[in-house]
């Protein structure tokens, strides 16, 4: 699958980031990205070395990041919180 895979186009979609999805994200005019992966998954299949690494990845190229680490078949903890914080970043524009 290509990263990002839109669930609205040219708003919302899903994907693993890894390296190599990098630029295109940055070429789409991505400004935020919001993560529900665990630490675990960021390493084991997007290839960071963690949270940080991947931080600073998107920062480079001007990307804001918000981790959410959800735990696989569970919902978001404070959905409402999280719910607010993505309409915010939707309303800032990107």
């Amino acid at each position: 699958m290509e990263c990002p895979y839109f669930v609205e186009p040219g708003l919302a979609g899903s994907c693993m980031i890894t390296r190599r999805d990098l630029e295109r994200i940055a070429g789409a005019g991505i400004r935020h990205v919001i993560t529900l992966a665990e630490d675990w998954e960021l390493r084991e299949y997007g290839g960071w070395g963690g949270a940080d690494e991947l931080r600073a990845a998107l920062a480079l190229l001007g990307i804001k990041w918000l981790h959410w680490p959800t735990p696989d078949g569970r919902p978001p903890a404070d959905l409402q919180a999280l719910a607010r914080i993505t309409a915010s970043l939707a309303r800032l524009g990107g």
